[in-house]
């Protein structure tokens, strides 16, 4: 598998701006786009290509060929944090009984409508992450609990997310998130007759 992913991304780093972040989003987003992530949190920076332009340019088709919705939560000169998702698993997620009183705790409770919680979140990412971010990213909610009152150490693995609680369903998880990827790349690959 690693020698196909090196033929991937030796692909993909040949093509044309839009089909390079295009690509790169459908690998990247795999789990939120089959189902298995209520959201996904991606940084796209200015490393290789100056991937915010490139997203601010094509945001719109971007979002329609990746079924996902996406909400900036951070932007700088050089970069843009971006929240993918789609908005009715996410704000099924949200409204669930369990989650609205965790999320009290960061201040969501005068939250009514699914906006909301998205501007409440983008506001409490002046300087560093907020610790409530994994719930929108669908991190189970013990191990979002334990890494706020753990301050993220102490934790029994690591990998999404830093677990605490019922590790092997964790790294379980974490499988079916590597093969949704995989399978992206298998897909687009096959698609354009490479490898």
């Amino acid at each position: 598998m690693k020698n196909k992913t090196l033929v991937f991304h030796t692909y993909l780093h040949s093509l044309e701006d839009f089909e390079y972040l295009l690509y790169f989003l459908k690998v990247q987003c795999a789990p939120t786009r089959v189902g298995l992530k209520v959201g996904t949190m991606l940084n796209l920076t200015h490393t290789t290509r100056p991937l915010s332009k490139i997203w601010e340019k094509y945001e719109k088709e971007l979002k329609r060929q990746l079924g996902l919705e996406a909400f900036c939560l951070k932007e700088t000169d050089t970069s843009t944090l971006l929240l993918f998702y789609k908005k009715d698993v996410l704000a099924n997620y949200l409204n669930q009984k369990e989650v609205r009183a965790f999320l009290k705790d960061f201040g969501y409770d005068h939250c009514n409508k699914f906006e909301d919680y998205l501007y409440l979140l983008k506001s409490h990412f002046k300087g560093h992450c907020p610790n409530e971010v994994g719930v929108f990213l669908g991190y189970p909610l013990e191990d979002v609990r334990s890494f706020h009152c753990k301050g993220g150490r102490a934790c029994l693995a690591s990998g999404y997310w830093k677990c605490y609680h019922n590790v092997e369903e964790s790294l379980h998880k974490f499988r079916l998130f590597d093969l949704s990827r995989k399978h992206a790349i298998d897909i687009i690959m096959r698609k354009k007759k490479i490898g």
